[in-house]
């Protein structure tokens, strides 16, 4: 019986239905890459609590820069008061160079007359108890927490950089269970009321 009579598989550059199960893997692989990136912002958001923070002012003195307000909070460098610190922190604090990736946990304190949190103890391994906020130690002794910039409307930059120089800007971000955060909003206060700029 001669060969010829029997089809030749197709090679699977050519085969339809390779070719079709290649496409829909590459767009189920493109779906799980979006759904996981989407996740990694969610995640936060859905296991976390809202906390506020009151905002200082910050050195430079330009705050607004472009659509970006810069936003600062009297926990975002260590204190020169030592006893607010463990031994490691205080360690890191007086070396010229920072290690790569120093964590500092900084451990909170709610203000019921404020509705707000402060910093009151730097440590360099998550509090037992209480809630706290992770952050990276820089240069200079700053603390980054990754709630350090918000997006303001055009044409109203000048009026939150107003309030940040009279201490009436108040911070709510979303604060994880692992002490990791993210800005939800800001809040000027107004008064005994809270006027909130859309």
């Amino acid at each position: 019986m001669s060969t010829s009579n029997f089809a030749q598989p197709l090679p699977p550059w050519k085969d339809p239905a390779k070719i079709g199960l290649a496409i829909f893997t590459a767009f189920i692989f493109q779906l799980i890459i979006l759904a996981a990136l989407s996740g990694k912002g969610l995640v936060p958001r859905i296991t976390s609590d809202r906390v506020r923070f009151n905002v200082v002012p910050v050195d430079p003195r330009d705050i607004f820069r472009g659509e970006y307000i810069i936003l600062g909070y009297e926990f975002s460098r260590l204190p020169e008061d030592e006893s607010l610190m463990d031994e490691p922190t205080k360690t890191r604090k007086n070396q010229y160079e920072k290690p790569k990736n120093a964590i500092v946990y900084v451990s909170l304190k709610f203000n019921v007359r404020e509705n707000t949190y402060s910093g009151v103890f730097f440590s360099s391994t998550p509090p037992k108890t209480g809630r706290y906020l992770r952050g990276n130690l820089k240069p200079n002794n700053r603390i980054e927490f990754g709630i350090e910039a918000f997006y303001v409307q055009e044409g109203k930059g000048k009026i939150y950089e107003d309030a940040i120089s009279k201490k009436k800007l108040v911070s709510e971000v979303y604060l994880a269970p692992d002490g990791s955060a993210q800005m939800k909003q800001v809040h000027i206060i107004e008064a005994q009321n809270e006027g909130q700029i859309q």
